[in-house]
This record gives structure tokens, sequence and C-alpha cells, in this order.
């Protein structure tokens, strides 16, 4: 008993990125606030007394656990579809803001961009490293349909400039709603077939 509590304190990892420095964990005579040591403290043990991963500032350290690569695609599919939602949002709105919408077409096309990167250079290039030949199949299918949608929202993007939009609003928006259902099918294919497999790999 007195081990586990001693490795469950070497355990304990900063995860406030404002804090200047490693917070050092209590001793036995010490007893801190639990609601703020919470906040500030990672501290994960399993059953089996063995440590999972610490993740410090978002970097997992060791062991598996929660995954790093899954965390980032799904941080991106979240802002994608928030960003998808501002844009909507904006097209919606009786105000008809061009600087507005410019600015959260902007704030979309550069996390749609990340996201792209991330998984063309990173995500699918380490799952060709372990997969099958259907695994295989399916990445190659997934970034051969990325890059054909790519082009198109990149067509778009072209077309649909702040000029065009003011011109043709309405024409604007039936666009748009086109190229949100390819981005937002591109994200459910990546959620199944991306996701689930760092998932299951812990990645």
């Amino acid at each position: 008993m007195k081990a586990g509590r001693a490795r469950q304190r070497r355990l304990c990892a900063v995860t406030d990125p404002n804090a200047a420095c490693p917070l050092t964990c209590p001793t036995a005579d010490v007893r801190p606030d639990k609601s703020a040591l919470r906040q500030r403290l990672s501290i994960q043990l399993d059953l089996s007394g063995s440590p999972s991963p610490i993740w410090v500032f978002g970097k997992k350290q060791s062991g598996t656990g929660v995954p790093l690569m899954l965390n980032i695609l799904e941080n991106f599919q979240r802002e994608i579809a928030e960003g998808i939602d501002a844009v909507r949002r904006q097209c919606e709105s009786p105000d008809r803001d061009i600087a507005a919408l410019g600015a959260a077409r902007l704030r979309l096309s550069r996390v749609s961009s990340s996201r792209t990167r991330f998984v063309t250079r990173e995500a699918i290039p380490r799952l060709l490293q372990m997969a099958d030949p259907a695994l295989r199949t399916e990445l190659s299918a997934l970034q051969q349909g990325g890059n054909a949608k790519r082009l198109a929202s990149s067509q778009h993007v072209t077309t649909w400039s702040s000029a065009a939009i003011q011109s043709d609003w309405v024409g604007y928006h039936r666009a748009a709603r086109e190229i949100w259902a390819m981005m937002e099918e591109q994200i459910s294919r990546e959620r199944s077939i991306l996701g689930d497999r760092l998932r299951r790999l812990g990645l």
C-alpha cells in the first residue's frame, strides 16, 4: 500500500501551462487543497499498479494510454466543425457582413490546411507502416478522396471572392453548403478509418 502511494506520488505531472516550474508532489505530512491539486496534477495509475502514460503540456511521456495522434486528429475535426458552424452563422445572418464572413472563412481554411498536413504527413504514413493490404487500400482511397476534395475546396475559394459573394449572396450560400457537406463527409471518413485504427493501435 505504501509502495503504491509512493508510486502514485511519483506519477504527478504538471498540466498547467502557465506554471513557472514543475510542481513538487506532496509529501505524507503535507495536505494541499484537493480541488486545486486536481486542476494542476494528472495522476494516473491502473489497477495493476503500473503507471499509465503521463502527459505534460500535451506530450506523451511514457507507456500507453490516451493516444496523442488521435487527440490531434479529433481536435482538428472539432475545430473544423466549429469553423463550418461559424461560416454558416455568417451566411444565415441578415446583416450580410462580408468582412466577418471573410474572417470566418479564413480561419476555417487555415485549420483545414493544418489538418490536411497532419493527415497526409503524419497519420497516414504512420498507419501505413503497420497496415495490412485491406487497410492500405482504405488509406489510399481516403488520400485520393481527400486530394479531390482539396481541389474542389481550392476552386471554391478562388471562385467566391468577397466581390463575388457580395454580388451573388444566394449563389454563394448554395455553393458553400456543398463545400460544407463535402468537408463533413471527409471528416466522417477520417473518423471511421483513421480514428478507429489510431485508437486500436494506441497511437
